[in-house]
């Protein structure tokens, strides 16, 4: 009888592990399309609906979360405290492979999560330096520029991801969001 109930809660378990995988927006792919990009374009908006494009540095990806970095005097900044809602835009361009990221975002500017996320942010300045410099060096370019740095003041911007739209070479599309879970 105990044999059985277990098996049975190991079961459930899988079960739910299967569920929750499947509810997931971000799938292992775009998690590691994000990862292998330097910087993702993110799109906001004031209160007067002016748009605003621009890259911003990632993070991390965890779970249904993008983290990006931004200036304290980036327009971004201030048109997040207006108006949450934000599209993010990222190109392969190699594949040619685009993801449009739409979601929610907030500040983080303090606590353990900020504090994580600003060590993350260190260790990939550093390799993101060091994979500009090799590049540079193989390809023989010269850059006036290759360390790339933040400032000591920024936040963290967490973006809850409500809608993933993949676009592949030939147009097509398939997009997820969370009303099909």
């Amino acid at each position: 009888m105990l044999q059985r109930v277990f098996v049975k809660s190991k079961i459930l378990l899988a079960i739910a592990e299967i569920m929750e995988m499947a509810a997931k927006l971000i799938t292992d792919e775009v998690k590691e399309f994000l990862e292998n990009r330097g910087f993702v374009s993110i799109g906001t908006s004031d209160a007067n609906g002016q748009p605003c494009v621009v890259p911003k540095f990632l993070i991390a990806v965890e779970d249904d979360f993008i983290y990006i970095a931004d200036f304290l005097i980036a327009p971004t900044f201030e048109n997040i405290k207006v108006n949450p809602k934000v599209s993010l835009a990222a190109i392969d361009m190699d594949t040619l492979l685009r993801y449009q990221i739409n979601g929610t975002a907030q500040i983080i500017d303090k606590g353990l999560e900020h504090d994580k996320l600003v060590s993350e942010l260190r260790k990939r300045e550093l390799n993101f330096t060091v994979e500009r410099i090799v590049k540079g060096v193989q390809k023989e370019q010269k850059h006036k520029d290759f360390e790339y740095t933040f400032p000591e003041r920024f936040v963290v911007i967490k973006i809850k991801v409500k809608d993933i739209l993949k676009i592949m070479p030939n147009a097509k599309s398939e997009r997820k969001n969370m009303n099909e879970e």
